[in-house]
């Protein structure tokens, strides 16, 4: 059993990419086929959560969708390479089938009975059925060819047909085969850069601001004076450090604290700083 459901196509997704970043680069209605369902699979698993994350996995779509015609077009490399040695064959049989036929009808016309000058009926009457009798000859052999040369091109048909040995044309397909391998090899490291660089963006600074986010404290501010606050900030890392050094289990710290803010415009920018550091404080005690 699979570990996970089969996904189900959406034709939502695959239009949805194709609106911001425009038709995949395919050639056939098989191949776009192929791109928007692997496109669909790849959105249903990964569930990208920004516009990043989108481009990746437009990018890593493409990617596999390259890989796999690559996979097939070494195949067809190979296979067409057997089918060009049968077609070289049967060119070669047909060639030689002309050639004899045309020595047959050259031959045929050298010895072919010369009409005489005479106005005998009867002479006449013999050289038109000795005429006719070369040229049955000449058909017949001409007939020869032909079967002899159709005989041969059924038994290359059947050899077509049959699995062929790659080894027999090793030398003719091996060159293009390298090159589609380093095609292959190419589009492997842009998917494994993708992946690594898809992988940095959801577990890297995003995640890491998601969790800021979601450690962050409630506070209210209250209308108090500069040194109130800062006598608080004091007193509140005192009391930390003091829990810190006379107890062995965490400091619990209250979800809502009254802050003071300061009165003045200077202390009014500067107080977002100082609670930024009160916060950071208060996360280390925490986790110290």
């Amino acid at each position: 059993m699979p570990q996970y459901p089969i996904i189900k196509f959406d034709p939502t997704v695959p239009a949805k990419f194709a609106d911001w970043f425009g038709p995949p680069a395919v050639l056939t209605a098989e191949d776009l086929e192929i791109h928007d369902r692997m496109l669909c699979g790849l959105f249903h698993n990964v569930r990208p959560q920004d516009f990043l994350e989108f481009i990746h996995t437009h990018a890593l779509a493409y990617n596999f969708c390259l890989r796999l015609a690559l996979r097939r077009r070494r195949d067809k490399v190979i296979h067409h390479t057997n089918n060009e040695k049968f077609e070289r064959e049967k060119r070669d049989l047909l060639q030689d089938a002309e050639r004899r036929k045309e020595e047959i009808r050259r031959f045929n016309k050298m010895y072919e009975p010369r009409c005489p000058e005479a106005d005998d009926a009867k002479t006449q009457t013999r050289f038109a059925i000795e005429r006719e009798i070369h040229e049955a000859k000449m058909n017949k052999r001409l007939a020869e060819v032909d079967a002899e040369t159709n005989q041969k091109l059924a038994e290359l048909q059947k050899s077509k047909d049959e699995p062929f040995d790659e080894a027999a044309t090793f030398d003719q397909w091996i060159d293009a085969a390298e090159r589609i391998d380093d095609e292959l090899a190419m589009v492997e490291q842009n998917i494994r850069i993708t992946l690594k660089l898809l992988d940095e963006h959801r577990t890297g600074l995003g995640q890491r601001l998601r969790q800021v986010a979601d450690e962050i404290v409630d506070v209210e501010l209250a209308e108090e004076s500069a040194p109130a606050y800062e006598e608080a900030v004091g007193a509140q890392s005192a009391s930390g450090t003091e829990g810190r050094k006379g107890s062995t289990g965490p400091v619990t710290v209250s979800s809502v604290i009254e802050l003071p803010s300061p009165a003045s415009s200077d202390q009014r920018c500067a107080s977002p700083i100082r609670l930024a550091q009160w916060i950071r404080t208060t996360a280390e005690q925490r986790t110290g």
